[in-house]
């Protein structure tokens, strides 16, 4: 195990380090665009004193942030597996999503972005943190792209995928999004669930915390491409229980897709 606060950087505003390696996994806490000075790329005051902030820059000043970090454990970008972003405003998500897809294409990391009230400074847009865990007491196992990964077994995958393959994996403890929300006084209307096979038992683990969403963006199953995955009329039947319906959905030749769901 291993702990590194890295020199020139922005120091940690908590007793946490910036990245940690335990065993062959390393984890990387919330990052932002704040410098070693505490000023902020992407913030600039203009004549009126007022903050222009820029998520374009922020979005960039994080990514490399990140990848500073990891390089000061032998790893780089190139070895992320999920991504978690918070954004101060949804309005904020295109161009977020455009300088995020000049670091990674459709084989990269899995990524999970959500809303919310605030962050630890008025002027930060965004902050990411990179985790290597899921939900639940199971054995979460790395495939060979890294974006298959899951606490699942393959179903179908393996059928349409076959040069997708798990190459390790790890015993991890679990958490409940009720009792993490709460934790955080996260304000949030809107989700993002891009987690193989496992978005029902995630959504599961909110409880009445889903009276809080309106919009729900999830990756949906319609054929077992996991073993024991959730189909997406069983997600249908759950979130219709919160007064969520499926309004839109865009199916792969793969048995898999995207829906989106709003509150009705």
């Amino acid at each position: 195990m291993e702990s590194k606060v890295l020199k020139g950087k922005a120091q940690p505003l908590g007793n946490y380090p910036h990245v940690k390696r335990v065993g062959d996994f390393i984890y990387v806490s919330g990052t932002s665009s704040r410098l070693s000075d505490n000023t902020h790329v992407g913030a600039i005051q203009n004549e009126n004193k007022e903050w222009e902030l820029d998520i374009r820059a922020q979005t960039k000043a994080v990514m490399e942030n990140v990848n500073t970090l990891l390089q000061s454990l032998g790893a780089d970008l190139s070895n992320v597996i999920d991504v978690t972003t918070f954004l101060v405003n949804m309005k904020d998500f295109k161009g977020y999503n455009e300088v995020y897809g000049t670091f990674f294409d459709h084989t990269g990391p899995t990524r999970t972005t959500v809303a919310v009230y605030q962050l630890p400074h008025p002027n930060l847009l965004i902050e990411n943190a990179i985790v290597s865990d899921v939900v639940e007491n199971v054995q979460f196992k790395i495939s060979n792209n890294g974006q298959s990964s899951s606490m699942l077994d393959f179903g179908l995958h393996s059928q349409y995928h076959p040069h997708v393959h798990y190459v390790t994996g790890f015993d991890g403890t679990t958490s409940l999004l009720k009792d993490i929300l709460p934790k955080h006084d996260i304000q949030y209307n809107f989700l993002n669930f891009d987690i193989q096979g496992a978005e029902l038992k995630a959504l599961k683990g909110m409880e009445e915390y889903l009276n809080n969403v309106d919009y729900l963006y999830s990756e949906v199953n319609s054929d077992y491409v996991y073993k024991g995955c959730a189909l997406v009329t069983e997600l249908d039947d759950y979130l219709q229980k919160f007064g969520l319906f499926r309004v839109e959905t865009k199916w792969t030749d793969f048995k898999w897709g995207d829906a989106f769901y709003i509150r009705k």
